[in-house]
């Protein structure tokens, strides 16, 4: 999975969310359909295959808009509230609950703008089970993509898959933003054209999929960092933390004359 094209998806939302917040409010199927969809899709999650999205999954009495699938174990349930509506803490408990029941590892609630992701079976109040929190309108596309990693596919999965397959991430040198020398924390002008796609000019991490687990095995960000890891949150926070340094180099680069 390319994180260009998350991230290009995230920007699209955020436009969408700003330009039609007033119809998307109007009810949840306009929120999942223009929303959260589009997102889970680009996350790995196809909610038109069956055998990824299971709908309005029933638990006991009660239904759950969305269950992720992966290697036949649903790994997640989803509530969908329509977009401005809070995500009450209450609801939370009951689709926590619902996971419970089922044997569910995770609970994800959204309105399509703010997303938070739960750890069901931690024994910590709710706050502390909190795994993931965002919301799309109010910070930047690239950030936002990195959160939204927890909700990946490949991330969630718990069993199985191909003992030889590979996922990777990459982000091109285009989008990578500069990462400031010991030396000076003056971020250079952007110049044209843009640099050759190479090993030294590019954050790609790589995991294999193993019988019981999948787990992430190598992180390499540009020239400078290249280490050993072990979960992929691991390698979420990582990711932040150089990309942390990025936002005056990126607000430096849509002022300039040559992205004008």
């Amino acid at each position: 999975m390319a994180l260009d094209d998350l991230q290009s998806v995230i920007e699209k939302l955020q436009d969408m969310i700003e330009t039609h917040r007033d119809y998307l409010s109007g009810g949840e199927t306009r929120t999942r359909q223009v929303l959260i969809d589009p997102l889970l899709g680009e996350l790995g999650w196809d909610v038109s295959d069956p055998d990824a999205v299971e709908l309005e999954y029933r638990v006991g009495q009660q239904r759950a808009d969305y269950a992720l699938i992966s290697n036949g174990r649903r790994v997640a349930l989803i509530e969908a509230k329509r977009l401005g509506n809070d995500l009450e803490y209450n609801e939370i408990m009951q689709v926590l609950n619902y996971a419970n029941r089922d044997g569910i590892d995770y609970i994800i609630v959204t309105d399509g703008d703010r997303w938070e992701m739960y750890e069901v079976f931690r024994p910590a109040a709710l706050e502390e089970r909190l795994l993931m929190k965002l919301q799309l309108s109010q910070q930047p596309a690239h950030k936002n993509a990195l959160q939204a990693l927890a909700m990946w596919r490949p991330n969630l999965a718990s069993d199985g898959g191909p003992s030889e397959a590979t996922e990777s991430v990459f982000v091109s040198p285009k989008s990578a933003p500069y990462q400031p020398s010991s030396e000076s924390d003056e971020p250079p002008e952007p110049q044209l054209p843009d640099p050759p796609m190479d090993d030294d000019n590019c954050c790609t991490f790589e995991s294999k999929l193993y019988p019981q687990d999948t787990k992430p095995i190598r992180l390499k960000i540009d020239a400078r960092i290249e280490k050993q890891v072990d979960v992929w949150l691991d390698v979420i926070h990582e990711v932040v933390v150089w990309l942390g340094s990025a936002d005056i180099y990126v607000r430096r680069v849509r002022n300039s004359p040559i992205h004008a």
